[in-house]
């Protein structure tokens, strides 16, 4: 980042800080956009994908079950470059499968950084309420859960041939957020909220490297890559799931079942706006 001093330095303060943040990457970032300069986005990309460590096997093998459980279910859902078997698009429905070819292009995966679990009680596991997330504390229609757990600092230890992967860790998710800004602003005289220009000028910027997908629902998005994993449901037993996905606006339940040691998508659902 040394070289680009220069660029950084003659940026006004106030362009480039927000009150919030003031790490160094944000200013790099903000420079690499003024000048449109996309070697600089790498380089702001591979500094971070540098500190991202997967686990080792000896600190996997220290890992409790259902945490074991998770990455071996993560490995099996999160196929970015094929998100179509997910949703069980037909291999001959090319529209569809161009329509959610987000990361071919790309250089960077980034990967959620933390996942909750949640184990039920197997008496009550089937129904129509055994995987439901708890609403609220006293919400009646979750007897059956028994433990929850949540998964920081989450590392897999993934690779796909020409990506580099990039931990979602919180200071990562701040930097990007602040780069971005508001996705809509309010227009007091036509009393309405309007679409960034400015916003949409930096995404296209930054999505040169990385895929970082909007939701139709105000200023919402996520930086991760999808499929992106909301919950993890186990059985006690460690053999049967049940994982609420979400694929760019979709939501999707799969349910899997262990075979001979191995994870097995059986079955997904979805749930329609």
């Amino acid at each position: 980042m040394k070289k680009y001093l220069n660029v950084i330095n003659n940026l006004k303060s106030k362009d480039i800080y927000s009150y919030k943040n003031e790490m160094k990457e944000l200013p790099f970032l903000e420079a690499a956009y003024r000048i449109k300069s996309y070697d600089m986005l790498k380089e702001f990309f591979d500094a971070w994908a540098s500190k991202s460590y997967p686990f080792d096997s000896i600190e996997y093998q220290s890992k409790p079950q259902f945490e074991k459980e998770a990455y071996n279910i993560f490995y099996k859902i999160f196929k970015p470059l094929d998100i179509g078997s997910i949703l069980r698009i037909p291999k001959y429905n090319n529209t569809l499968l161009t329509y959610y070819n987000f990361y071919s292009n790309k250089k960077y995966f980034i990967i959620q950084d933390r996942i909750p679990v949640e184990l039920f009680n197997e008496e009550h596991y089937h129904g129509p309420y055994c995987y439901r997330t708890q609403y609220y504390n006293n919400d009646t229609l979750y007897h059956n859960v028994k433990s929850k757990f949540l998964i920081l600092s989450f590392n897999p230890n993934f690779f796909i041939k020409g990506y580099k992967i990039i931990y979602c860790s919180i200071d990562f998710s701040t930097v990007i957020k602040e780069f971005l800004g508001k996705r809509h602003y309010y227009n007091s005289l036509k009393d309405e909220f309007i679409e960034s220009k400015e916003f949409n000028k930096r995404l296209d910027f930054i999505n040169h490297f990385i895929t970082i997908i909007t939701s139709f629902h105000e200023d919402f998005y996520r930086i991760e890559t999808n499929p992106i994993i909301g919950n993890i449901s186990l059985n006690f037993n460690y053999t049967e799931a049940h994982v609420s996905t979400w694929i760019n606006d979709r939501s999707i339940t799969l349910r899997l079942i262990k075979k001979n040691g191995i994870w097995e998508i059986v079955d997904k659902s979805e749930l329609v706006y």
